[in-house]
Parts: C-alpha cells; structure tokens; sequence
C-alpha cells in the first residue's frame, strides 16, 4: 500500500497527472499519511500543495497539525491548499491559524481561509471574518459572507446588512443569502428577500 502512495507522489511532478490527487486524497492508513506528511517537505512546491490539499481530505486528526504548518509555506499555492485541507478536516484547532491566514498576503490564500473557517463554524471567528468584510479583493470578502451565514451569529448582521450596498454584485448576492439564513428582516418583509427576488 505504501509504495503505490510513493508511486503516486512522484507522479505529482508530471503536469499532466492532477487526477492523482484525488486518489491520494481518498487513503485514510496511517502508514500511507505518514508517507504524505513526509511530501509536504518536497523541493517541489506543485508536490507540496496537492498533498497538503489530499491530507486535507483524510479528514485525519494526525494531519491537522501539519496543514497548520503548511499555512507558512513560502509559495502561496500550498498555503491556499492547506487553508482548504484543514476545511476539510472540520478541526477547531485550525481556526487560529486561519484567522492569522485572513491577512495572507495572497487574495487566494485570504478566501480559503475566510471559507474555511466557515465550515469549521466556531464561533470566535465571527469578529475576524467580519472585519474581513472590508478587504480589498472582493472574492475575500465574499467568503466572509459566506461564512457568516453559514456559522448564523446575529452580531453579524449590521455588516452583512451594510455590505448589500457593496461595489460588487456577487458580494451584494451572498450578503442577501446570508441574512436570509441569519433569519433577518426589515419591517414586515425581508430586504434581503427582496434582493434575492429582483436578481433572480
């Protein structure tokens, strides 16, 4: 079983060969993610981020730790690809650690950690994403909404709220979706709703 995972990871430094993550992704033996945990130290950095994203995907406690780790990397593409991993793994430890993400350099590193944090859904992010809702890239601050919505805590309301005068339409979108998910309304019936019903 080991050495296919070894095959496979040489493999990774074929261009042509992404499917192999997902079959790396899908082995959960211990033997095999000590073999992964090992490649997230490769010279290659197109390695590095296809493991860290298959790590991600054992949903193993033992990879948690790493992810976290991998959160420095110096190339972004692994940073925004550990981000995803620790989403996957739903382990509170990495809410930290993707909190200090948010202010990544990278827009791409920023969005994985303000999505991810919102399918970890504890609950002491909610002020980190908030602020996150006034970042410059606009695809960061909708996975801020995004998250909102999906962790459902009312102090998040007056900003979504806010946000539904965004610049950008998709951020407009997501607000809306989110306040309707947070259950809020203006006088009788939901402005959120009613954004929702002329954009549709």
């Amino acid at each position: 079983m080991a050495e296919r995972v070894k095959f496979w990871i040489q493999e990774l430094k074929d261009p042509s060969s992404d499917g192999v993550i997902w079959s790396i992704g899908v082995m959960n033996d211990p033997k095999e993610i000590e073999i992964l945990v090992e490649a997230l130290t490769d010279e290659d950095p197109s390695v590095r981020a296809a493991v860290a994203w298959a790590l991600g995907e054992t949903r193993s406690p033992c990879a948690v730790d790493h992810l976290i780790e991998a959160l420095k990397d110096e190339n972004e593409r692994v940073r925004k690809c550990a981000a995803w991993g620790l989403a996957y793994t739903c382990d509170t430890r990495a809410a930290g650690p993707l909190i200090r993400a948010l202010d990544d350099e990278s827009w791409q590193v920023r969005f994985a950690a303000a999505e991810s944090l919102g399918k970890i859904r504890e609950a002491g992010v909610v002020d980190h994403l908030i602020k996150t809702l006034k970042d410059e890239d606009q695809t960061v601050r909708m996975g801020a909404t995004w998250s909102l919505g999906e962790i459902g805590d009312p102090k998040a309301v007056d900003s979504l709220v806010q946000l539904l005068n965004d610049g950008y339409s998709g951020c407009r979108i997501v607000a809306a979706e989110a306040l309707e998910k947070l259950g809020w309304h203006e006088s009788r019936r939901s402005r959120a709703a009613k954004f929702l019903k002329k954009i549709r």
